[in-house]
């Protein structure tokens, strides 16, 4: 992807710093303005199909900066021991959820390790305290692991974003968020796989909308492809709730999720 410029702005919002275009010109990501989008992409913004090829003969590409994650890791739970303010996310009730997604602060926000398919710290997300997100330069799209996966009861969850797997974990699901609904799911399917190997399940929460659904179709279909004899399930909440974390904060119990995951059989 090509960011926008002075000389490339925008197609679609006129913007010259945050959209992005793909690097064929063909398409346009777009921050602000979602009518007429082909997709949702999460962070990068809207995806639009352009009417016309933006000519980006000339551009070059800014190198991807070399980051130390697992030292920048360090530093910003260095601080947040210092700063000892947690979000406050809806939902999410417990403060040491936060720290099992080893939670940390860089001055400005609250950071969460994004991991990658050898389950090495591939970028970092921020929140900041008004809610905006975003991602430290460089991140790469990658999964938001819990600390304690490995203690997993043979059943490993996934979820739409970290707040959800958040939702999941405290409802006695180990599980491990999607960046969105768009993340790769080939870096999913190795950690599943390779890493964390589950035994007696896996459970998908998908969001309560069109791209969560489709989502969670298209995993479940290369889950069953490399695991064909372990049992999946998809967990979508109740008509006009919106995603697992909203789901919980109406109400939604371990012992509930427990009575939905098993209600037509094992998960």
């Amino acid at each position: 992807m090509i960011r926008c410029d002075h000389k490339h702005p925008c197609k679609i919002c006129g913007s010259t710093k945050w959209c992005l275009f793909s690097d064929d010109g063909l398409y346009c990501s777009c921050k602000k303005i979602s009518e007429g989008a082909v997709t949702n992409l999460g962070q990068l913004g809207f995806l639009h199909k352009l009417k016309e090829r933006e000519d980006l003969t000339g551009y070059t590409t800014q190198p991807k900066p070399q980051v130390n994650w697992k030292q920048l890791q360090r530093d910003y739970s260095l601080q947040l021991s210092t700063y000892r303010k947690y979000p406050t996310l809806a939902g999410i009730d417990n403060p040491n959820t936060y720290q099992e997604f080893f939670m940390g602060w860089n001055g400005k926000g609250w950071t969460f390790p994004v991991w990658g398919e050898h389950l090495q710290i591939a970028g970092m997300q921020v929140r900041f305290p008004d809610g905006v997100k975003c991602s430290v330069t460089g991140t790469q799209i990658g999964v938001f692991v819990p600390k304690t996966i490995m203690a997993h009861d043979g059943i490993i969850g996934v979820a739409e974003g970290l707040s959800d797997a958040m939702a999941a974990c405290e409802l006695g699901i180990k599980t491990v968020g999607k960046w969105n609904c768009s993340t790769p799911h080939e870096t999913l399917l190795t950690l599943i796989v390779g890493k964390f190997k589950p035994t007696k399940g896996i459970l998908i929460f998908a969001d309560n909308d069109g791209p969560g659904k489709k989502g969670a179709v298209e995993l479940r279909g290369m889950l069953k492809t490399y695991l064909p004899n372990l049992p999946t399930k998809t967990i979508v909440p109740p008509l006009g709730v919106k995603d697992l974390r909203e789901y919980k904060r109406l109400g939604l119990t371990a012992s509930g999720l427990r009575d939905i995951i098993y209600k037509k059989g094992k998960a």
